[in-house]
């Protein structure tokens, strides 16, 4: 019927305007609570370089590395680029784990934890115009690291603390990473 509250919901968030936005619990008529818990390293400025070469934060900022009032020649400059650029580029883990959901408690009493990894790729992917598909070529190595997360753990405990843990393996059959880079 019109007018009649069902349920009562309430979604309550870090009210923080120095700090980004993130659902700390939900709560269902005052009874049942979902609470939230974030990895404490704090995400950069949102106009921050401080990325990696897929676009998450690595702590690594390439211009605020340079040197202020100097002037570079091309030569310089290229050489700063191709030289030193592609390491500030590098993914690190604890950086790229930066605020995101490590454990959500139940109001049972209950708990899931995350655990995170880097993603990583053994094969990338090359596009020759004479060609339809993709041409797929393996790695340098076994296993490249590669931006973004991806869960790794996730351990799943009752009131009691009785837990049941799940581990995921990104493998192929070798012993390789069974990740695809679209390209290089």
């Amino acid at each position: 019927k019109t007018g009649n509250m069902v349920k009562n919901i309430a979604f309550n968030y870090n009210n923080d305007p120095s700090d980004r936005l993130m659902l700390k619990e939900i709560n269902i008529g005052g009874i049942e609570k979902y609470s939230f818990q974030y990895n404490s390293q704090k995400l950069p400025e949102y106009i921050s370089d401080a990325t990696d070469h897929w676009g998450h934060y690595n702590g690594t900022s390439f211009y605020a590395s340079l040197p202020t009032n100097t002037s570079l020649s091309v030569d310089q400059l290229k050489n700063l680029l191709t030289n030193s650029y592609p390491s500030y580029k590098t993914p690190h883990l604890n950086y790229a784990k930066a605020q995101v959901l490590e454990q959500i408690t139940y109001p049972t009493g209950g708990s899931t934890s995350f655990e995170y990894e880097l993603n990583d790729y053994s094969k990338y992917g090359e596009k020759d115009i004479t060609q339809t598909l993709l041409k797929i070529n393996n790695s340098a190595s076994t296993k490249e690291i590669a931006g973004g997360l991806r869960i790794s753990k996730i351990k799943s405990c009752d009131e009691n603390n009785n837990c049941l843990n799940k581990t995921y393996s990104y493998l192929n059959d070798d012993g390789s990473s069974s990740g695809v880079l679209p390209y290089k």
